[in-house]
Parts: structure tokens; sequence; C-alpha cells
């Protein structure tokens, strides 16, 4: 997601976001540390509730290429 370009391929394709979340999570889960848990848990809120909105930001400047 190098630039504006990538960013655009990157909202329609979330695979790349996907991978890192379900990082987290598998960092959360598996994770001997109570502290490493805890920060997975607070980033992947936290980069959830970004993506989604980076999505809605996407659909209201790009209108014509969400359409579908």
């Amino acid at each position: 997601m190098g630039g504006p370009g990538g960013m655009g391929m990157g909202l329609g394709n979330s695979r790349g976001w996907g991978t890192s979340l379900a990082a987290l999570n598998n960092a959360q889960i598996h994770s001997p540390h109570p502290e490493l848990r805890q920060l997975a848990a607070a980033m992947v809120r936290i980069q959830a509730e970004e993506i989604q909105e980076m999505e809605r930001c996407y659909r209201l400047w790009y209108p014509a290429t969400t359409k579908g």
C-alpha cells in the first residue's frame, strides 16, 4: 500500500490487512505473555476501526469505483 494506487488496490483487496490482523489474533491467542496478548487485542481493535473508516472514506471519495 505504498502510494495512492496502492491504497485503492488495498481497499479493493483487503487480504493484506486480513493477514496482518490474523497475525495479531494469533499473537493474542498464543503468546505466553499477558502484556503482549493485551497489546495484540488493542491493535486488532484499533486497526479494524481504522480499516472501516478508510473504507467509508474511500466509498465517499470514489463512489464510481465502489458500485457493483
